[in-house]
């Protein structure tokens, strides 16, 4: 594994990391550390590690074995780190003890991907059982279930102010929450088809929704920029709706 400096395009230091061939790689909040997920196939099953380096010495933060290849995530100050298992439960570990501080077990089936609220107090797991859940960080309970999604939830990603949640499913769906009070109201719901989503991210300021997909009529990979309505005209929306059923509900 190689680290590059991407202004002078000069390598800066090469690492040497167990656990097969590097799958997959990630920067940590503050760049302070970086973790390498790798894999290989042991006795006929695949064996995942994830290797969590300190860029300043160069030295292994942490090392965990039969981790899935499919998401991770870093707390926002760097002490926790999240993997899903292969029994589609959640380890929370703390990296400097090592020490494991949840073992979160809800899903029912493969665990698709993880992130922390920027202030750390909420964790977020989505998972090909068509399911988003929201634990608590300080407690580690679970805090609220969302449903919406007709096929797996392979995308999730929090607004940068934590307020929103964009998360994208095999049902070719690319939906917006409210988390700014549990339960979470679903806001938005955007189509995709014929892209089905596999990553998603929220620009800084909520309004674009750079996804990640794969083509179903070509099977290429894409890139593609959603525009999300403002929240002014999602609330216009809903009022309406309101006042339309209103209406009605007053005619019968």
């Amino acid at each position: 594994m190689e680290l590059w400096n991407v202004e002078t395009r000069q390598r800066k230091v090469t690492y040497q990391v167990p656990g097969g061939k590097v799958r997959a790689l990630k920067f940590s909040p503050k760049d302070t550390l970086f973790l390498a997920n790798c894999g290989s196939v042991v006795d006929r099953k695949w064996k995942g590690t994830v290797t969590v380096l300190n860029l300043t010495t160069g030295q292994p933060q942490g090392r965990f074995e039969d981790s899935e290849l499919s998401a991770w995530a870093f707390s926002p100050d760097e002490t926790l780190l999240a993997t899903p298992l292969d029994d589609y439960c959640i380890t929370v570990r703390h990296l400097a003890t090592q020490k494991t501080l949840a073992h979160l077990k809800a899903h029912t089936w493969k665990i698709s991907a993880l992130a922390f609220s920027p202030n750390g107090k909420h964790f977020l797991s989505a998972s090909i059982d068509n399911t988003v859940r929201l634990w608590d960080t300080t407690s580690w309970k679970e805090l609220d279930l969302l449903r919406g999604h007709m096929g797996g939830v392979t995308a999730a990603a929090v607004s940068f102010d934590g307020k929103f949640l964009a998360t994208g499913s095999i049902d070719d769906a690319l939906k917006l929450w409210d988390l700014s009070s549990i339960p979470a109201q679903e806001l938005l719901s955007l189509r995709t088809a014929p892209h089905q989503p596999e990553s998603v991210l929220l620009s800084p300021d909520s309004s674009v929704l750079p996804l990640n997909a794969t083509s179903e009529n070509t099977g290429l990979r894409v890139v593609l920029l959603l525009r999300a309505p403002s929240f002014a005209e999602i609330d216009a929306r809903e009022k309406a709706k309101r006042q339309e059923r209103t209406t009605v509900s007053g005619n019968n």
